[in-house]
């Protein structure tokens, strides 16, 4: 599933180490969600593909990041979608779909609770007037 990874998790000698291997394997995580933003990722497979749990990971990912990892790929793939939407696409669902969301109305729910705006409304704000 995830190629190109290898086990950073291996346990490590003392404290430093360990630090050290932590916000390794955070940053590969996070470059890794930033490469597959779209795409259906099972934690159990992430983990895996680290060498680690997925509770391992997940408390890893907090220490290093200062968020869960949920919510971090959440914010990713918003920021990606502000993007495309000030950028002129059109069609909302086909975006939702594109960056992992499971529908319309659960993408635009997520939206509107990290921007306190809906999508379309978004879009209307940054798109410049037509003039005919």
């Amino acid at each position: 599933l995830l190629a190109g990874t290898r086990p950073l998790a291996a346990r490590p000698r003392d404290g430093a180490d360990r630090s050290r291997r932590h916000r390794d394997v955070a940053e590969a995580v996070r470059l890794l969600l930033l490469r597959r933003l779209g795409d259906s990722l099972r934690l159990s497979d992430i983990a895996a593909s680290f060498g680690t749990t997925p509770f391992a990971l997940c408390r890893m990912f907090v220490r290093s990041v200062g968020m869960p990892l949920h919510r971090y790929r959440r914010r990713l793939r918003l920021r990606a979608a502000l993007h495309r939407l000030a950028g002129g696409e059109g069609d909302i669902t086909r975006l939702a779909l594109d960056l992992g969301f499971s529908d319309h109305s659960h993408f635009t729910n997520a939206f509107r609770a990290e921007f306190a705006v809906v999508p379309s409304a978004f879009r209307s704000l940054v798109r410049p007037p037509s003039y005919r």
